[in-house]
């Protein structure tokens, strides 16, 4: 009962207002290294992941599309209500964002909260731009305690100042991303930028879990399926 509490709280607080401008971003995102075929089956497909990133003031949603970008519906009002599996959720009032998982053999649907602290310690190059989409871009970099590095370029001359993606504590919208971070070299490019009429609405269904118990319920599932062919990665 209190979980149905804590999303219904988490729904009505934040997301009833009047949302219908949305900034649509949609991405490419390319694999470097083949680093990364030591842990993943999506290395050497011969087309990149599709990433699409609705946002507004209040909320937003990201969703990965392994087959090529599935169009919104010309017809659709709202979107947001329903779980996707390969999707993140953002608010960014209570500047939370979820993971959100919808697998046939779970027990329910569910958004897994972040349990990390995913801001990195950003240097600007203000002197360093790039025009991507028409937008002036402005470099920033961050280097980790293992020495390795993102670079991304944002650019601040969007209205929307929430579109950073998963790499928190740039103050723009990021539109190219080289990354190191995650065990690969990872490339996302905006390749399409436009304003949409669409109401983003919060989640009407599923369960707030901590990342930790759904780790837990990811590893159980696993060993039922006889290997490790999910994995939570927080950014």
């Amino acid at each position: 009962m209190s979980k149905k509490i804590i999303l219904l709280c988490l729904i009505i607080i934040p997301f009833f207002c009047n949302a219908q401008s949305v900034l649509k971003i949609e991405y490419k995102r390319y694999f470097l290294s083949t680093k990364f075929n030591q842990s993943s089956s999506n290395f050497g497909i011969p087309n990149p992941m599709s990433l699409r990133v609705l946002l507004n003031d209040s909320i937003g949603f990201m969703h990965y599309f392994g087959n090529g970008l599935k169009p919104l519906k010309n017809t659709q009002k709202q979107y947001g209500q329903k779980i996707i599996h390969h999707s993140t959720y953002f608010d960014f009032i209570s500047n939370r964002d979820y993971g959100e998982c919808d697998l046939p053999d779970l027990p329910s649907k569910y958004l897994s909260k972040n349990d990390c602290d995913s801001t990195l310690n950003w240097v600007i190059y203000t002197e360093q731009h790039k025009s991507i989409l028409g937008y002036e871009c402005t470099a920033a970099l961050a280097v980790s305690a293992n020495n390795d590095s993102t670079l991304v370029f944002y650019t601040t001359k969007i209205k929307y100042i929430h579109g950073y993606l998963f790499y928190k504590g740039i103050p723009g919208t990021i539109l190219e991303v080289f990354d190191q971070q995650r065990g690969a070299g990872i490339h996302y490019i905006a390749t399409k930028l436009e304003e949409i009429n669409l109401q983003l609405v919060a989640p009407t269904e599923g369960v707030i879990i901590e990342c930790a118990a759904f780790r837990e319920m990811i590893k159980q599932r696993n060993a039922k399926h006889g290997g490790n062919n999910f994995k939570v990665i927080r950014h």
